[in-house]
């Protein structure tokens, strides 16, 4: 089992480009599960990020939710993302009930060799350093602990 984890800096500056550039290297990577952070919500005009990846990679199994806080002023609408060759049995996020402050996490389960895998992707805020801790316990004891899987990452 290969899986990774991509910040992809939801930023305009050269993003066609660098859009060419992951999808090239994701398929180079050829990884079982890609967790994406900072995943614009649109790839190019009229085409979303899941569609980009479903047309210009390997991988049949996309999903992406956007953040329900509102984007920066000059930023856009964001979210996180897997991407797998597995399909996805189960999805959640630490926003289903609670205000994040900024911290994002969504986990995933796939089926691996007749048992459940749990992938959780996170993504935390930068600029409140002292909350982070509290989060990532938050969001093993929601995520984690609470939705258990045969085997964790």
């Amino acid at each position: 089992m290969r899986i990774a984890t991509y910040n992809l800096w939801n930023s305009t500056t050269n993003w066609a480009q660098r859009l060419a550039a992951i999808a090239e290297e994701l398929t180079f990577l050829d990884a079982d599960i890609v967790a994406l952070q900072e995943a614009p919500i649109q790839a190019r005009d009229r085409q979303s990020l899941v569609d980009f990846f479903r047309e210009e990679t390997e991988y049949p199994h996309v999903i992406q939710l956007e953040e329900p806080e509102a984007p920066d002023e000059g930023e856009r609408p964001e979210g996180l993302a897997f991407i797998s060759k597995l399909p996805f049995e189960a999805v959640r996020t630490n926003w289903e009930k609670v205000a994040t402050n900024n911290n994002w996490a969504m986990k995933i389960a796939v089926d691996w060799k007749g048992r459940s895998l749990g992938v959780t992707n996170v993504h935390l805020d930068y600029r409140q350093a002292s909350s982070r801790e509290q989060h990532i316990v938050r969001i093993v004891r929601e995520l984690i602990d609470s939705h258990s899987c045969d085997y964790e990452r």
